[in-house]
């Protein structure tokens, strides 16, 4: 460890039920307890990414160094109609890598129907890494979200397709509550907590809802917030004026 003159120094670490207990300097004595030899090591903190998107795992590469509006329509494709063992797989995938980089907490920031993510919530409960999942909803059109109309769209994107079509405000965050209220963790590290997906993306009403939501059910809320420069230039909805932030001021 550090001293506070920033010099390493040698140290031995105890841990008492999964947490690191206070411990003087030198050794400690070794009797009855398992050992770690971890000389030559650095022993750090457990790191916490607190923005991922699982499902991106499988389709990483798909739109790559397109700006985020026009890959969004990649994103969509991407997480339509997943079946239950590639929504498995993606999060056991991004368990995995987390945790080989020393990463012990992650908030996911997840896509796709919101009816189907109960196998993230298992995925993280066997892997031991402490998770917030975040369901990722939105009822405002791809198109709507960046200022132009369906008929301007391109059309070989596919966007009006059936996978593509969104619930109604009120439907998605229910099916948000009830797959938290569904899921117990059995170790208490997996957590779903409220994923509106922008402000931009979200209708007053469903940004409205969340708030009551998080504020009734005392819940966390994440969400992305002016990512690029073109939502930066974009005009707030009325109901959101006179910025995008302003439906956080319920919470404040």
């Amino acid at each position: 460890m550090a001293g506070a003159d920033g010099v390493l120094e040698t140290r031995d670490v105890r841990i008492v039920d999964g947490r690191i207990a206070p411990a003087g300097a030198g050794a400690l004595p070794h009797d009855d307890v398992e050992v770690i030899d971890a000389t030559g090591c650095l022993v750090l903190p457990g790191f916490v990414n607190m923005h991922s998107h699982s499902y991106g795992t499988l389709c990483r590469h798909d739109g790559a160094r397109l700006p985020l509006e026009p890959w969004m329509n990649y994103a969509l494709a991407g997480t339509a109609n997943r079946t239950p063992d590639e929504i498995l797989v993606a999060t056991q995938l991004q368990a995995i890598e987390a945790l080989r980089t020393g990463t012990t907490a992650v908030v996911d920031h997840i896509g796709g129907a919101v009816a189907g993510l109960a196998p993230v919530l298992g995925a993280y409960e066997d892997s031991g890494i402490r998770a917030a999942v975040a369901p990722m909803i939105g009822d405002i059109p791809l198109p709507d979200s960046v200022g132009l109309s369906a008929e301007d769209w391109p059309p070989g994107t596919g966007y009006g397709a059936p996978e593509f079509a969104q619930k109604p405000a009120a439907e998605l965050l229910d099916d948000t509550l009830a797959l938290r209220r569904s899921w117990t963790s059995p170790s208490g590290r997996v957590a779903v907590i409220l994923g509106p997906s922008a402000p931009q993306r979200c209708s007053t009403d469903l940004l409205a809802s969340v708030a009551e939501a998080a504020e009734r059910e005392d819940m966390l809320v994440h969400t992305h917030l002016l990512e690029t420069r073109l939502q930066a230039a974009l005009t707030p909805r009325s109901g959101v004026a006179p910025g995008w932030t302003s439906w956080t001021e319920r919470g404040s």
